[in-house]
């Protein structure tokens, strides 16, 4: 009998347990309302136009301006209606600069473009991220950027946060453009001019290439791929170098 009235008491303990911890999720669990999830998902619709849109404009800067999206501190920029164009000859100097860079000026272009788009965030969002975390990848297969953006919204009673891992690639070769303009400038450094076999290999790739000179001393190399675009556009890579001969 003792031992039934045991078994009993620890039925009715375990009864009382299941009441309270039913009731305290209750009262801390705020069911969200239907509306909460479509609102969370117009913002990621947004935040990845955003991202898309950034890193387009992105990539295209980073043709028109030489690879080097804002001006390097350690070397000269050509300036043409506005725009930074990075020198890859200075007189005897080289821009040699590792892939890591080309990289990081893409990113933090990327990150100011984004942060600008997201000022159009809905209202609901309590706290607007202010410079996105970006990170960049330039490989032969294309550009393609991981970009965070925590984002907190608020319906009603009820806050969360929506998924802040975005992806965005545009399937554009870049690297070539790069080796190209490097190449350009080390063999103006040690003839004085470019090789002049250099154009009818640019046509064997359906590149166009001119070369004009931009004040004294400098020239402007402007490469137009045929078989890339962007949007309606074909992809241009333009860099300076500086026209004087110099005998190394």
């Amino acid at each position: 009998m003792q031992t039934r009235g045991q078994v009993s008491i620890f039925i009715v303990v375990g009864i009382l347990i299941l009441i309270f911890s039913s009731f305290l999720y209750t009262k801390y669990t705020v069911t969200l309302p239907q509306s909460h999830y479509s609102e969370s998902l117009a913002i990621q619709s947004f935040v990845q136009s955003c991202v898309d849109l950034a890193v387009r404009s992105g990539v295209r800067e980073f043709g028109l301006r030489g690879g080097l999206t804002t001006p390097a501190l350690f070397q000269p920029s050509l300036v043409i209606n506005g725009r930074y164009i990075a020198y890859y000859r200075v007189g005897s100097t080289l821009l040699d600069l590792p892939l890591e860079y080309y990289e990081g000026y893409l990113s933090e272009w990327i990150g100011l473009e984004m942060s600008i788009c997201l000022q159009g965030i809905a209202d609901q969002v309590v706290q607007k991220p202010l410079l996105p975390e970006v990170r960049s990848s330039i490989t032969n297969q294309g550009v393609l950027v991981h970009v965070k953006v925590p984002v907190i919204i608020k319906v009603g009673d009820a806050i969360t946060a929506v998924p802040s891992e975005y992806a965005s690639h545009v399937n554009i070769n870049v690297l070539p453009f790069i080796e190209e303009a490097k190449s350009w400038a080390v063999e103006e450094r040690s003839y004085g001019s470019e090789d002049i076999f250099r154009v009818s290999d640019a046509e064997n790739k359906r590149w166009v290439m001119t070369a004009s000179s931009w004040m004294p001393n400098s020239t402007v190399v402007m490469i137009v791929d045929t078989t890339q675009r962007i949007g309606n556009e074909p992809f241009v890579f333009m860099f300076g170098t500086t026209s004087e001969e110099v005998v190394s």
